[in-house]
């Protein structure tokens, strides 16, 4: 076929122009994909080439804020003394990955699968916050450290929590540390 038409795509126009100057053209690995639709493997890759680029420029123009205090709580990590930071911790379920990433075992993290329907239920009561419920936490998991955003509920309630306090507050996080002696 010459011309081409609106399913096939022209042979010179999609597949061959993109490819310039490369000694062979990648290969697509499930070609019965495309030719059910009527369609070349190829011209789905150039296709989907140019939709990255697409993809590309709309990242670049797009105002995506970066860097370590912005997304995550690095910061209030870098404050932990290293002695806390292998002890159990009670952290923010966004939080998890990042903790993870920086080699502390989470609380809690996005991996909702994992922890089971009454483990869930039981976070959400701790950090709604029913103080019961996190007092029993703190005890049963002994927990050495907590990490919060600031706007969260748990929050105020670790700060009047006898045995704890602040050890870092910024825009992103808020550390409570267990008081080594804590007053009962």
């Amino acid at each position: 076929m010459q011309g081409g038409s609106a399913t096939q795509p022209r042979r010179g126009d999609l597949v061959e122009k993109p490819f310039q100057g490369f000694k062979t053209r990648p290969v697509c690995l499930f070609p019965h994909r495309h030719q059910d639709r009527g369609e070349r493997p190829q011209a789905h890759l150039a296709r989907r080439r140019g939709q990255g680029r697409r993809i590309e420029q709309d990242a670049a123009t797009f105002p995506f804020p970066r860097g370590g205090q912005v997304l995550t709580p690095e910061a209030a990590l870098n404050s932990l003394p290293q002695k806390l930071a292998g002890t159990h911790v009670l952290n923010e379920y966004g939080f998890g990955g990042y903790l993870i990433f920086r080699g502390v075992r989470p609380f809690i993290d996005s991996r909702a699968e994992l922890y089971g329907d009454a483990f869930l239920n039981d976070y959400a009561r701790i950090v709604a916050p029913d103080a019961k419920a996190l007092g029993s936490t703190v005890e049963k998991y002994h927990i050495g450290w907590t990490i919060f955003p600031p706007e969260s509920p748990v929050v105020a309630v670790l700060d009047l929590l006898p045995g704890w306090h602040r050890l870092y507050t910024d825009d992103v996080a808020v550390v409570h540390i267990r008081d080594a002696n804590p007053k009962r």
